[in-house]
């Protein structure tokens, strides 16, 4: 699906980042997809619509007043975090904390966490310095973000507006946690982060290095479409 905020100037931003990541990539070859480090922040809630359906076999229209109200509750409870990753496997897993809001300096708080995580998990990764992929959510794009990433001396590659398909994190992790979330469910936020924690480490290195080789083929996809209009 592409949103009602895409438009055409944003539509027209997608080719160049195409023809900028492969022109690279056929520079380099495997090597820069060794530097590229990855994530999302997204929300996993407790329950699910489709944990429900899977566990009582139809869908929430089919109950009660009082028990889509209580369904509801626990559909509303969530718990949002950042998820970074490289094609070895996981870096970082870092929750917000209920209730606050990501801005600008709590991105950069979690950006300096990865930056140690790597130091210490990935002890070559700094020296071939890092490709660092994100969407431009505005906790990104702040000024405050840009200077700390400019001081890490990471390459950020630039991400178009509205271009999930971009995002390693959006076409091929989140995919598959929410198959494995949809028979689920956790009482509150503890037992729900051990839970995706663990599945997280779980995943074979195969399937984060699948995700990082994929962004080869999506730009490669982007450039021959040329269009989305």
């Amino acid at each position: 699906m592409v949103t009602k905020l895409f438009s055409e100037d944003h539509n027209k931003q997608r080719t160049p980042a195409s023809l900028t990541f492969l022109e690279a990539y056929e520079k380099d070859g495997d090597s820069l997809l060794n530097r590229v480090v990855t994530g999302e922040e997204n929300c996993v809630k407790h329950v699910t619509c489709e944990t429900i359906k899977s566990v009582y076999g139809v869908g929430t229209h089919k109950f009660s007043h009082k028990t889509k109200e209580m369904f509801a509750n626990f559909v509303s409870k969530k718990d949002y975090g950042d998820r970074l990753w490289d094609r070895e496997g996981v870096l970082l897993l870092d929750y917000v904390e209920p209730g606050s809001t990501i801005k600008s300096e709590r991105y950069c708080e979690t950006l300096k966490k990865l930056r140690r995580a790597i130091q210490n998990k990935r002890r070559g990764k700094m020296c071939s310095k890092v490709l660092f992929f994100h969407d431009n959510a505005s906790p990104h794009n702040a000024i405050h973000t840009r200077e700390l990433l400019d001081h890490f001396g990471w390459e950020v590659f630039e991400h178009p507006p509205y271009s999930p398909d971009f995002a390693p994190g959006h076409y091929h992790l989140l995919p598959y946690m929410k198959t494995w979330l949809a028979t689920q469910r956790f009482d509150d936020d503890a037992e729900l982060q051990a839970g995706v924690n663990e599945w997280l480490k779980f995943q074979a290195a195969a399937f984060y290095d699948d995700g990082i080789n994929k962004i080869v083929h999506s730009y490669d996809k982007c450039l021959n479409l040329g269009s989305l209009f």
